[in-house]
């Protein structure tokens, strides 16, 4: 049995990480904001819940 060799050295896959990543990036600083509140709010409520199903009232 031969062991899995990959094409490129590892040495290659930071730099071929930001290359395929950077046409994606967006910068709009405002709608990252708001989806970070937004999740932050879900997480809050998350955690709400689990902590009465587990019986720990807060």
């Amino acid at each position: 049995m031969q062991i899995h060799q990959p094409r490129e050295p590892h040495s290659v896959f930071p730099h071929l990480t930001v290359v395929l990543l950077a046409p994606g990036i967006t910068w709009d600083i405002y709608k990252e904001l708001l989806i970070s509140l937004v999740s932050f709010f879900f997480m809050g409520f998350r955690v709400l819940f689990l902590l009465l199903w587990v019986d720990i009232y807060i």
